[in-house]
Protein backbone atom coordinates (compact mmCIF):
# COMPACT_ATOMS: atom_id res chain seq x y z
CA UNK A 1 0.00 0.00 0.00
CA UNK A 2 2.76 2.32 0.87
CA UNK A 3 4.14 2.37 -2.76
CA UNK A 4 1.03 2.30 -4.60
CA UNK A 5 0.65 5.54 -2.38
CA UNK A 6 3.78 6.87 -3.10
CA UNK A 7 3.45 6.29 -6.35
CA UNK A 8 0.05 8.31 -7.15
CA UNK A 9 1.48 10.99 -5.27
CA UNK A 10 4.45 11.76 -7.27
CA UNK A 11 2.33 11.40 -10.73
CA UNK A 12 0.31 14.03 -9.01
CA UNK A 13 2.88 16.48 -8.39
CA UNK A 14 4.50 16.05 -11.86
CA UNK A 15 1.06 16.76 -13.72
CA UNK A 16 0.40 19.36 -11.96
CA UNK A 17 4.01 20.74 -12.48
CA UNK A 18 4.68 20.68 -16.16
CA UNK A 19 0.77 22.44 -16.45
CA UNK A 20 2.86 24.64 -19.36
CA UNK A 21 3.91 22.06 -21.79
CA UNK A 22 0.37 21.87 -23.61
CA UNK A 23 2.05 22.15 -26.77
CA UNK A 24 3.29 18.86 -27.01
CA UNK A 25 1.49 15.73 -28.63
CA UNK A 26 1.65 12.66 -29.64
CA UNK A 27 2.70 13.66 -32.75
CA UNK A 28 6.40 14.53 -31.12
CA UNK A 29 6.64 11.57 -29.24
CA UNK A 30 8.57 9.35 -31.95
CA UNK A 31 12.72 9.11 -32.16
CA UNK A 32 15.05 8.12 -29.65
CA UNK A 33 15.28 8.79 -26.08
CA UNK A 34 17.16 8.50 -22.35
CA UNK A 35 15.89 8.31 -19.50
CA UNK A 36 17.54 8.21 -16.26
CA UNK A 37 16.02 8.60 -12.26
CA UNK A 38 16.26 8.11 -8.75
CA UNK A 39 14.90 4.62 -7.78
CA UNK A 40 13.17 3.34 -4.47
CA UNK A 41 13.62 -0.71 -4.32
CA UNK A 42 12.13 -2.84 -2.10
CA UNK A 43 12.99 -6.65 -2.40
CA UNK A 44 10.85 -9.56 -1.44
CA UNK A 45 12.77 -12.51 0.82
CA UNK A 46 11.12 -15.73 1.56
CA UNK A 47 12.27 -18.87 3.37
CA UNK A 48 15.22 -19.37 5.23
CA UNK A 49 18.56 -17.97 3.98
CA UNK A 50 20.75 -20.17 6.37
CA UNK A 51 21.43 -24.12 6.46
CA UNK A 52 20.01 -24.24 10.08
CA UNK A 53 16.34 -24.07 9.74
CA UNK A 54 16.54 -22.38 13.34
CA UNK A 55 18.43 -19.19 12.41
CA UNK A 56 17.59 -16.42 10.40
CA UNK A 57 13.93 -17.26 8.81
CA UNK A 58 12.18 -14.81 6.80
CA UNK A 59 14.52 -11.58 6.34
CA UNK A 60 12.62 -8.49 6.53
CA UNK A 61 14.62 -6.40 4.04
CA UNK A 62 14.38 -2.41 4.31
CA UNK A 63 14.03 0.18 1.42
CA UNK A 64 17.03 0.43 -0.84
CA UNK A 65 17.90 3.40 -3.13
CA UNK A 66 19.59 3.90 -6.42
CA UNK A 67 19.21 4.25 -10.28
CA UNK A 68 17.54 3.69 -13.46
CA UNK A 69 18.90 4.53 -16.81
CA UNK A 70 16.71 3.67 -20.08
CA UNK A 71 18.10 4.73 -23.40
CA UNK A 72 15.65 3.17 -26.13
CA UNK A 73 13.41 4.83 -29.49
CA UNK A 74 9.68 5.62 -29.49
CA UNK A 75 8.54 3.58 -33.12
CA UNK A 76 5.22 5.85 -33.14
CA UNK A 77 2.17 7.67 -31.22
CA UNK A 78 1.78 3.64 -29.16
CA UNK A 79 4.85 1.62 -29.20
CA UNK A 80 8.46 1.74 -27.81
CA UNK A 81 11.04 -0.19 -27.33
CA UNK A 82 14.34 0.05 -24.79
CA UNK A 83 16.86 -1.35 -22.89
CA UNK A 84 17.21 -0.74 -19.12
CA UNK A 85 19.89 -0.76 -16.57
CA UNK A 86 18.75 -0.58 -12.72
CA UNK A 87 20.57 -0.56 -9.45
CA UNK A 88 19.44 -0.45 -6.07
CA UNK A 89 21.45 -1.24 -3.01
CA UNK A 90 22.01 -0.49 0.80
CA UNK A 91 18.66 -1.83 2.02
CA UNK A 92 18.93 -3.27 5.88
CA UNK A 93 18.51 -6.91 6.20
CA UNK A 94 16.77 -7.92 9.20
CA UNK A 95 16.24 -11.50 9.77
CA UNK A 96 13.59 -13.79 12.57
CA UNK A 97 14.31 -13.97 15.58
CA UNK A 98 17.54 -12.28 16.02
CA UNK A 99 16.59 -8.49 14.74
CA UNK A 100 19.78 -6.94 15.82
CA UNK A 101 21.78 -8.85 13.20
CA UNK A 102 21.57 -6.69 10.28
CA UNK A 103 22.80 -6.96 6.85
CA UNK A 104 22.41 -5.33 3.68
CA UNK A 105 20.89 -6.01 0.38
CA UNK A 106 21.78 -5.04 -3.28
CA UNK A 107 20.05 -5.63 -6.54
CA UNK A 108 20.27 -4.80 -10.21
CA UNK A 109 19.48 -6.04 -13.74
CA UNK A 110 19.50 -5.91 -17.31
CA UNK A 111 16.10 -5.48 -19.36
CA UNK A 112 14.47 -5.09 -22.59
CA UNK A 113 11.26 -3.83 -22.52
CA UNK A 114 8.07 -3.25 -24.87
CA UNK A 115 6.46 0.01 -24.07
CA UNK A 116 2.94 0.62 -25.04
CA UNK A 117 1.06 4.21 -24.50
CA UNK A 118 -2.41 2.61 -24.86
CA UNK A 119 -4.18 6.43 -25.43
CA UNK A 120 -2.23 7.31 -28.42
CA UNK A 121 -3.72 4.32 -29.86
CA UNK A 122 -6.94 4.38 -28.92
CA UNK A 123 -8.15 7.81 -27.58
CA UNK A 124 -5.04 10.63 -27.32
CA UNK A 125 -7.52 13.04 -26.66
CA UNK A 126 -9.36 11.98 -23.48
CA UNK A 127 -6.58 13.57 -21.60
CA UNK A 128 -4.05 16.43 -22.35
CA UNK A 129 -1.64 14.42 -24.46
CA UNK A 130 1.53 15.83 -23.43
CA UNK A 131 0.32 13.60 -20.26
CA UNK A 132 1.51 10.20 -21.95
CA UNK A 133 0.23 6.96 -19.34
CA UNK A 134 2.28 3.80 -20.64
CA UNK A 135 2.61 0.11 -19.53
CA UNK A 136 5.80 -2.00 -19.66
CA UNK A 137 6.78 -5.22 -20.27
CA UNK A 138 10.12 -7.02 -20.16
CA UNK A 139 13.03 -9.50 -19.12
CA UNK A 140 16.19 -9.78 -18.63
CA UNK A 141 19.07 -10.95 -15.92
CA UNK A 142 19.26 -9.84 -12.52
CA UNK A 143 21.77 -10.04 -9.54
CA UNK A 144 21.13 -10.28 -6.11
CA UNK A 145 23.25 -9.69 -2.94
CA UNK A 146 23.35 -10.36 1.01
CA UNK A 147 26.40 -9.10 2.56
CA UNK A 148 27.12 -9.03 6.44
CA UNK A 149 24.66 -11.92 7.45
CA UNK A 150 26.36 -14.89 9.28
CA UNK A 151 25.66 -18.37 7.66
CA UNK A 152 23.82 -16.90 5.17
CA UNK A 153 25.73 -18.84 2.57
CA UNK A 154 24.66 -22.50 0.88
CA UNK A 155 20.69 -21.70 0.38
CA UNK A 156 21.48 -18.13 -1.07
CA UNK A 157 23.85 -19.64 -3.09
CA UNK A 158 27.44 -17.73 -1.15
CA UNK A 159 24.88 -15.19 -0.25
CA UNK A 160 24.45 -14.05 -4.12
CA UNK A 161 22.30 -15.41 -6.59
CA UNK A 162 22.24 -15.11 -10.67
CA UNK A 163 18.00 -14.06 -11.59
CA UNK A 164 15.90 -14.24 -14.57
CA UNK A 165 13.43 -11.13 -14.74
CA UNK A 166 10.28 -10.78 -16.03
CA UNK A 167 9.47 -7.27 -15.77
CA UNK A 168 5.94 -5.88 -15.57
CA UNK A 169 5.08 -2.46 -15.15
CA UNK A 170 3.27 1.38 -15.81
CA UNK A 171 4.12 4.73 -15.68
CA UNK A 172 3.28 8.56 -17.14
CA UNK A 173 5.73 10.77 -19.38
CA UNK A 174 5.21 14.42 -18.59
CA UNK A 175 6.39 15.89 -21.81
CA UNK A 176 7.59 19.55 -20.92
CA UNK A 177 9.42 21.08 -24.03
CA UNK A 178 10.43 19.39 -27.40
CA UNK A 179 12.90 17.43 -26.12
CA UNK A 180 12.71 17.65 -22.32
CA UNK A 181 10.15 16.02 -20.12
CA UNK A 182 9.86 14.30 -16.83
CA UNK A 183 8.36 10.84 -15.67
CA UNK A 184 7.33 8.16 -13.05
CA UNK A 185 7.23 5.06 -13.09
CA UNK A 186 6.42 1.90 -10.43
CA UNK A 187 8.18 -1.47 -11.94
CA UNK A 188 7.68 -5.04 -10.01
CA UNK A 189 10.44 -7.58 -11.13
CA UNK A 190 9.59 -11.70 -10.76
CA UNK A 191 12.75 -13.93 -10.38
CA UNK A 192 13.16 -17.46 -10.80
CA UNK A 193 14.86 -17.75 -7.24
CA UNK A 194 13.67 -18.81 -4.10
CA UNK A 195 15.07 -16.04 -1.41
CA UNK A 196 14.89 -13.12 -3.51
CA UNK A 197 11.24 -14.21 -4.93
CA UNK A 198 10.71 -10.32 -6.14
CA UNK A 199 11.95 -6.69 -6.14
CA UNK A 200 9.93 -3.53 -6.80
CA UNK A 201 10.87 -0.52 -7.77
CA UNK A 202 10.01 3.09 -7.70
CA UNK A 203 11.82 5.41 -9.96
CA UNK A 204 11.15 9.44 -10.89
CA UNK A 205 13.52 11.58 -13.21
CA UNK A 206 14.10 13.19 -16.08
CA UNK A 207 14.03 11.97 -19.95
CA UNK A 208 15.28 13.62 -23.00
CA UNK A 209 13.97 13.28 -26.88
CA UNK A 210 16.15 13.76 -29.86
Amino acid sequence: MKFVQTFVLVVAVLVISAGGASAQSYDDAAGGYVKAGLALGWANANGVISNNPAVFLAPDVGTAVGFDIVAGRRVNAWLAFDGELFYVGGADVKTFPYLLQTGSATNMGVTGNVRGYPLGAFAPDLIPQWIQPYGTFGMGIGFAEIDNVPEATNTFGATNELQFLARFGMGVDVLISDHWGVYVDGNYYITNKEVITGIGTMVFGASYRF
